[in-house]
């Protein structure tokens, strides 16, 4: 993340210390690479003398070009790459104030889960008008109250941030698997794999799988056929590539999860979500108070996040555990949820997938969908507290109950084995023209996306699950 920037008046004279911000108007332009922003400054005078002042300016990490204007004012300005500086002769009368205004360019740099970070102001002020303007890119998380994507109120010196993500993704996401066949005799193999979902939250554009199959809840399987002779083993892989997008609210809507037998998104299960354990029911009960709908929804995801302190394990522990020793990973958050979020009569579901720039050593991830009549089926992600809006940088593989763990292998004759298998990805950003050639989408219309998912406020890593599966 980029270092938050700060400034402060440099006392070049005496006179320097009574100068006063009085407001802030600005307007931030969002880029995939960078932020343009237009700032325009009141600074008043409390003494008669010079207007006489500096800024440091060297903190802002990325600040490509600078420029400052004041009108027809006589304002000598000074910016040496490292201090902004400025006189104004003829001084001014107690209670006077001038405006000046400042073009910044600062170039970001993404993380490795696609989030950038921008400072919003670098001087108090009493009174801000803040507008930002997107271009294929989504605001994520603020310190500052943005609605409608303004925000207007005080501006304190310190701790002033936006978090904001590219809008869409372009996914390489490949599956491997070691299969071996210790049988005396061959073996006719059928695996059925988990691969990444099309429609919804995502748009899958290429796979180098013939046979894909469709489950009850929307999710696709590789069915992979094939012989082994007796001794013989075998490593499989499979390429795709998928276009993501960030989540809105009710993105998921019930064409895709029927509403109908929504009682299977409500019910127990004693390894994971223990729905009526005094303590997971405690929990859930303290966190609803007075909370309705999908605020409701979204309340406990941020009560779970406040709850549990995140930790790796080694297996997944379920809802009791984390309730119990108040941590866990990814998996446990979202099991805290489900088993919370289905005690108070919300339908919901695990989700596994992927987030961030991935390779074999980093980060499967979970997190959960939950329906509510206002706005159908939508993701929430309790790890990051993250509910009303979720970044483009993750991709579902499939919505899922307890038993499934994304491969199911059988087979007749020989003995045959899945000794390894693992998965790898990464991710670049793309601008909305980008995402629009590569899903054929004619130029000048908006992609056909509307449904696309995404999440992350800092994804910290998390250690991909390899999961070996022995034939029964």
């Amino acid at each position: 993340m980029l270092a938050l920037l700060t400034l402060s008046t440099i006392p070049l004279s005496t006179c320097s210390e009574s100068i006063k911000y009085g407001y802030m108007e600005g307007t931030y332009y969002l880029n995939i690479t960078h932020v343009q922003a237009l700032q325009t400054l009141r600074v008043s005078y409390n003494e008669v003398g010079y207007l006489l002042g500096g800024q440091q300016m060297a903190g802002v990490r990325g600040l490509v070009d600078a420029d400052f204007s004041s009108g027809d004012l006589q304002i000598n300005w000074s910016y040496d790459g490292d201090i902004l500086r400025w006189k104004y002769d003829p001084p001014l009368e107690p209670g006077e104030s001038i405006t000046y205004i400042r073009r910044l360019t600062i170039e970001t740099v993404s993380d490795d889960e696609g989030f950038r970070e921008s400072p919003l102001m670098e001087v108090a002020t009493d009174n801000a008008s803040l507008v930002f303007v997107t271009r294929d890119v989504d605001i994520i998380d603020s310190s500052l109250p943005i609605e409608d994507e303004t925000y207007r109120g005080n501006i304190s010196r310190e701790g002033n941030y936006l978090i904001y993500s590219s809008r869409y993704k372009l996914f390489d996401y490949s599956w491997h698997a070691i299969i071996s066949n210790a049988g005396q005799g061959q073996a006719d193999v059928r695996l059925n794999v988990s691969v990444p979902r099309d429609g919804g939250s995502q748009h899958v554009i290429h796979d180098s799988v013939g046979d894909v199959q469709v489950g009850s809840l929307g999710n696709r399987y590789a069915i992979l056929e094939f012989d082994m002779p007796p001794g013989g083993n075998s490593e499989l892989s499979m390429d795709f590539q998928l276009i993501t997008e960030t989540w809105e609210p009710g993105v998921i809507t019930d064409t895709l999860l029927p509403a109908r037998d929504l009682d299977r998104f409500l019910d127990q299960d004693a390894r994971f979500w223990q729905l009526d354990d005094p303590l997971v029911s405690g929990f859930a009960s303290s966190a609803a108070l007075g909370r309705t709908g999908a605020d409701l929804a979204w309340g406990l995801s941020e009560a779970v996040s406040e709850e549990l302190n995140y930790v790796l394990v080694s297996r997944r522990r379920g809802a009791l555990w984390a309730i119990e020793n108040g941590m866990g990973s990814c998996m446990e958050y979202s099991d805290l949820f489900i088993s919370s979020a289905r005690y108070l009569g919300i339908p919901s579901l695990y989700v596994t997938g992927a987030c961030g720039s991935g390779s074999m050593d980093d980060a499967g991830h979970a997190w959960a969908i939950a329906r509510v009549p206002e706005h159908g089926w939508f993701g929430l992600d309790p790890t990051w507290a993250s509910a009303r809006k979720i970044d483009s940088g993750r991709f579902v593989l499939r919505y899922c109950d307890p038993e499934d763990v994304g491969i199911r292998l059988s087979h007749v004759g020989g003995d045959v084995s899945v000794d390894d298998w693992w998965e790898e990805w990464g991710f670049r950003e793309l601008s909305g023209e980008e995402a629009n050639q590569l899903m054929g989408v004619p130029e000048g219309k908006t992609p056909s996306l509307a449904a696309m998912v995404l999440f992350l406020v800092s994804i910290a890593k998390i250690s991909s699950i390899r999961e070996r599966v022995i034939a029964s």
